[in-house]
């Protein structure tokens, strides 16, 4: 799996962000939001598809050698530097603009952003280099942006080294109107190398190293979560196999360190990706799209899943083992393991309740009374009505926020889903963000 826009779905629970930006600080669940937790190396997500625990082993170890360093390959300078031109190794180190700061792929957002390279070195052996020169990359689907990569077979050792610049503006569109959203200055700098893996089922392996580090604020402010460097191994493996490949990888997020995984394999002409967190979420994606169950949980709240066809939303579903699910009609709803999209269940409790509280016909009044009723509204009616035009209004930036470009492993979703709830109106709506 690639390492640019990885997991761009996956950090949708992280809204908590918002409250960053009211500078109260001292609430319990502030003060848990701000709390450092650290997972040991050792706890993965639970997951049952494939014995991986070679892998596991193999990323402990290299963890423990790569990362206090800030790099992933000691001896890197017995490789040759490779007299690429910056566009071809900006592509080989996966980092070119299209793939950094691509356009949207929403009507609902327009990408400001920008990205200015400070550095990027490729070293690989004299047969590597010339190699890098005409390699054709593949083509990776990805909800965000497509990757390009080198091909999964590669056999010569590469190591890229490299730093750049993402500002991160967008323009977000709810309501009918266009909001100004500034995510900040991120310098993100890189070490990767890719070598020969020593395991049988997996001949290959690529180490990420990544560093991201604010050198601006944007609308919200982050400056009470730590920002550590993120490791990352992907193992390849044979073309011969079902499975293409497998990711581990270890991310600190609103302070939160813990393991994630990732598998991408073939089911006929199609590609499918599936990551669980080690918060416990499962993100499923086919041919670059959102795709099966997305299971979401919630602390002291009961587990949200959501059902997904190929990148559409399905209101009324049925689940199919643990990660499959199937569309069904409103009328099957109630029945034996029929379930329904959180947000359509929110909508419909809200227009229930807004029948059931309509607002009352004006009637006379005495003069002396009519003063003291303006003072008084209809709380209820008022609550109501505010809630599910904040909804609307979020629901509608959520949208956007989905497919925000320009997203190095949904760092700028996470930023944008909290800059939604908090100026397009939202701290209120109890859509899961």
């Amino acid at each position: 799996m690639p390492s640019l826009n990885l997991f761009a779905g996956a950090v949708m629970l992280f809204a908590l962000t918002a409250c960053a930006s009211s500078g109260v600080h001292n609430s319990a669940i502030m003060q848990q939001l701000y709390a450092v937790e650290t997972d040991p190396i050792s706890q993965w997500p639970a997951q049952q598809q494939r014995d991986i625990s070679a892998l596991k082993q193999d990323f402990i170890t290299r963890y423990q050698r790569d990362y206090p360093q800030a790099e992933v390959y000691a001896a890197f300078l017995q490789l040759s530097e490779c007299p690429l031109d910056q566009a071809r190794a900006l592509q080989i180190a996966g980092i070119s603009p299209d793939m950094v700061n691509p356009p949207s792929k929403t009507e609902q957002l327009i990408n400001n952003s920008t990205v200015t390279y400070e550095r990027i070195r490729i070293r690989s052996t004299a047969e590597g280099c010339r190699s890098l020169e005409n390699t054709d990359l593949h083509i990776v689907p990805n909800m965000v942006a497509n990757i390009k990569r080198l091909p999964d077979d590669t056999d010569y050792p590469v190591y890229i080294d490299a730093a750049y610049l993402l500002d991160l503006k967008n323009q977000i569109k709810t309501n009918g109107n266009w909001q100004e959203v500034d995510y900040g200055l991120k310098r993100i700098s890189l070490k990767r190398y890719r070598d020969a893996s020593g395991i049988p089922d997996f001949p290959y392996a690529e180490a990420l190293w990544q560093q991201t580090e604010t050198l601006r604020q944007g609308d919200t402010d982050v400056s009470m979560f730590k920002e550590q460097p993120m490791y990352l191994v992907t193992y390849f493996a044979p073309s011969s196999d079902r499975y293409m490949d497998v990711t581990l990888f270890r991310q600190t997020l609103l302070n939160k360190t813990g393991n994630n995984i990732t598998f991408r394999w073939k089911e006929g002409d199609d590609i499918l990706t599936r990551t669980w967190t080690n918060k416990g979420t499962v993100l499923s994606q086919k041919n670059g799209k959102q795709h099966g169950i997305y299971s979401m949980p919630i602390a002291n709240q009961p587990e949200k899943i959501y059902c997904n066809d190929e990148g559409e939303h399905v209101d009324y579903f049925r689940r199919e083992g643990k990660y499959d699910c199937v569309a069904v009609s409103k009328s099957e709803y109630g029945q034996d393991g029929v379930l329904v999209n959180p947000n359509v269940a929110l909508r419909e409790q809200l227009a229930a309740l807004q029948s059931n509280h309509p607002e009352p016909e004006p009637e006379p009044a005495p003069a002396a009374t009519m003063a003291a009723s303006a003072d008084q509204p209809d709380t209820a009616t008022d609550l109501i009505t505010n809630t599910a035009t904040e909804c609307s209004k979020a629901y509608a930036a959520r949208k956007a926020c989905e497919k925000i470009p320009g997203d190095p492993f949904g760092m700028a979703m996470k930023l944008c889903l909290s800059t939604a709830k908090k100026k397009f109106g939202g701290l209120d709506c109890p859509i899961d963000f």
